[in-house]
């Protein structure tokens, strides 16, 4: 077995430089070492991040020890790998150590698929906040969650605004066409719903927590949260 030295830590090679790597092999080897050195944030408190390994030394295939989680959120280094060259990466394991000082042992697949990426909960809609089950953080991750909450009390605020706009506009009454709908104080919808049914085209315009609704394109019905 070859031991490579790469940035804070040592990865373990089961296999010679000179071998010929597939694409698939070279990049999940560039990600392994990658990682070496780099941190993240372990959220705290929950019943799902027990996914750190506690053993002498890493795993060969599963976690054969304990596994734990930490009670509250703790950053922690990534200072190893076990192979510089894992055909998955389910085969590839870092050692880790907490600001706390313990050390334990992460699946590389874990990592990966665990990780809060603040994108995908960033949809423009005010009621279509996603949970998050995401365990790892680049920052510490209630100032990531607080700042998701923030946006979406801005986005309700701001929904609520519009809202008491429209109706302050009012101008819309049943029998319409779509057209004069558009024409009028209401404008645009957030989105629209369609569906056929039977023979008909049926609408359904959504303007934050209001809704038209159309059938051939004639406004048939008006649902308000007032």
């Amino acid at each position: 077995m070859v031991a490579l030295m790469i940035g804070a830590g040592v990865v373990h090679a089961a296999e010679s430089d000179s071998s010929v790597a597939t694409p698939l092999e070279r990049a999940l080897a560039g990600e392994v070492r990658d990682e070496i050195g780099r941190q993240y944030w372990v959220r705290g408190g929950t019943a799902t991040n027990q996914v750190f390994c506690d053993t002498k030394d890493f795993p060969r295939l599963s976690c054969d020890g304990k596994v734990f989680g930490p009670q509250l959120s703790e950053r922690f280094t990534i200072e190893a790998a076990n192979h510089s060259r894992p055909a998955s990466r389910t085969d590839a394991w870092y050692r880790v150590r907490f600001d706390s000082g313990k050390v334990g042992y992460l699946n590389a697949d874990t990592l990966r698929s665990q990780m809060f990426v603040e994108m995908r909960h960033q949809d423009t809609r005010p009621d279509s906040a996603l949970p998050v089950y995401e365990l790892f953080f680049y920052e510490r991750p209630e100032v990531a969650l607080a700042r998701m909450q923030q946006r979406m009390i801005e986005r309700q605020a701001d929904a609520a605004r519009r809202d008491q706009e429209r109706f302050d506009r009012g101008g819309i009454r049943v029998g319409m066409t779509k057209q004069q709908v558009l024409s009028s104080g209401w404008g645009q919808p957030d989105r629209i719903h369609t569906a056929v049914i039977g023979a008909r085209l049926r609408e359904q315009w959504v303007y934050g927590t209001n809704n038209l609704f159309f059938e051939d394109g004639v406004l048939t019905a008006v649902q308000t949260a007032r």
